[in-house]
């Protein structure tokens, strides 16, 4: 349909115009709610990415510091275990065969054997303590030698020091130091003999 724009009044005109421009509009519309343009795809999967990496950052995270804290959990359980099996040992005993003290002065001497004579043991005498291969053991008397430390954890660097000052002829100083997993654990206790 050809239109005759010499003819037409100027409110024809003006319709005419406005009709036109209205077309162009709603084209202009369609199109730019057809879809993303390449630029706003690429910049949506950079955001998307970066947020879905750095939520993956934090949930690692989160978890390596749950293994680690659940680690050094059993590692003090373990290690204050075997502490009070040393405490234990350490509770009631009549003599201390080793380590032996030393009578000369600065009175102390150091072993990596604890063996102890516990009142109301009878047969089960000596206590021994002792590390082998980096396995804490404990034997009673004649019985065969137990494991103390549980197979996950690693015993090393034990040494029991005995200390007398001098002043009580009864009374020893024993220190237990021991390292569960490169964790450091001690014990101090005066005893009467």
């Amino acid at each position: 349909m050809k239109h005759n724009t010499d003819q037409a009044s100027p409110v024809a005109l003006k319709e005419h115009y406005s009709q036109c421009h209205q077309a162009k509009l709603k084209a202009a519309n369609v199109r730019s709610d057809a879809g993303f343009t390449l630029i706003e795809m690429i910049f949506y999967l950079f955001f998307i990415t970066l947020i879905t990496g750095s939520t993956l950052g934090i949930i690692y995270q989160l978890l390596r510091n749950s293994e680690n804290l659940k680690s050094g959990i059993n590692i003090e359980e373990e290690g204050n275990f075997i502490l009070k099996k040393i405490s234990w040992v350490l509770n009631d005993s009549s003599a201390v065969n080793s380590p032996v003290i030393n009578l000369a002065a600065p009175f102390n001497s150091a072993s990596v054997l604890l063996s102890v004579e516990k009142n109301n043991l009878g047969t089960e005498n000596p206590v021994k303590i002792y590390l082998v291969n980096n396995v804490l053991k404990i034997v009673r008397g004649t019985n065969p030698e137990k494991q103390l430390n549980n197979n996950r954890f690693i015993v090393s660097s034990l040494s029991f020091d005995r200390s007398w000052d001098g002043s009580n002829p009864k009374t020893d100083l024993i220190k237990a130091i021991f390292y569960l997993n490169d964790r450091k654990f001690k014990l101090t206790r005066r005893i009467q003999l």
